[in-house]
């Protein structure tokens, strides 16, 4: 599975730099390309696809995704926010680790070693958790919508960066999974869930990370939006590719 690619003006190969995005949208750019909605419309879509047997690949390829997101791909983000690009800290610095290290971050590291530990939560606090979680993907579109909401219709033009974060989104992850799979040592299923979960439009925090951080949140809530729109018909089309070659 592949990795977001690291943008800062140190590297020149990125696909961000290659094109040349608008310096404050390299690292959404770059995020955007690597990572997906993998829970929230990747479990049901493999689900209806694949049935439960399908669960722990999803729950592998999340497991990557999410923790890609909340370290390299917040890392990117907040790199978009520093106009000094000399001065930009290393990913292992202190300053960059403090911004990493978000609540986001670390309830997911805790979620992970509860798991691992196979630790039993009383089920008070797992059902509570769990409307709690249920509420992540409604209220990122609700905030999608609100950034949405304060752009002008005559300003959202579907320019080189937009059109290039959506292609990226749906062409160039799927087709970096699909070359990378004959090398790993995976299921046929596992295969098939792998290039499903890579079409998923893009995740729909990263517009709410953006905003956070002071980045170019209506790049990123509005390639959210188109992503998770043109979804409804691309996601589809690689169902019926997967299931007719791999």
């Amino acid at each position: 599975m592949p990795a977001p690619v690291k943008c800062n003006d140190s590297i020149h190969a990125t696909p961000a730099h290659v094109f040349k995005i608008k310096k404050e949208r390299r690292g959404i750019f770059c995020t955007n390309f690597f990572i997906a909605n993998t829970m929230f419309i990747g479990l049901p879509v493999n689900l209806a696809l694949f049935g439960e047997k399908s669960i722990p690949a999803v729950m592998l390829y999340y497991m990557v995704n999410t923790t890609f997101f909340w370290t390299l791909g917040v890392h990117n983000i907040v790199q978009d926010t520093l106009s000094d690009t000399k001065n930009k800290p290393a990913f292992f610095s202190p300053a960059a680790l403090k911004k990493i290290f978000s609540p986001p971050l670390a309830g997911f590291i805790v979620g992970i070693i509860l798991v691992l530990l196979d630790c039993r939560l009383p089920s008070f606090l797992m059902n509570s958790f769990q409307y709690i979680g249920n509420l992540t993907t409604p209220l990122s579109l609700v905030f999608i919508g609100i950034e949405m909401s304060k752009i002008p219709l005559g300003e959202i033009g579907f320019d080189k960066d937009l059109l290039l974060g959506v292609a990226g989104r749906f062409l160039v992850c799927p087709v970096c999974v699909l070359v990378l799979i004959p090398f790993l040592p995976v299921t046929t299923l596992s295969a098939q869930v792998f290039t499903m979960q890579a079409t998923m439009p893009a995740m729909t925090q990263m517009a709410i990370v953006a905003k956070n951080y002071g980045a170019d949140s209506a790049y990123a809530a509005t390639l959210s939006f188109l992503t998770v729109l043109l979804g409804i018909v691309v996601v589809p089309l690689y169902m019926m590719l997967v299931n007719m070659y791999i």
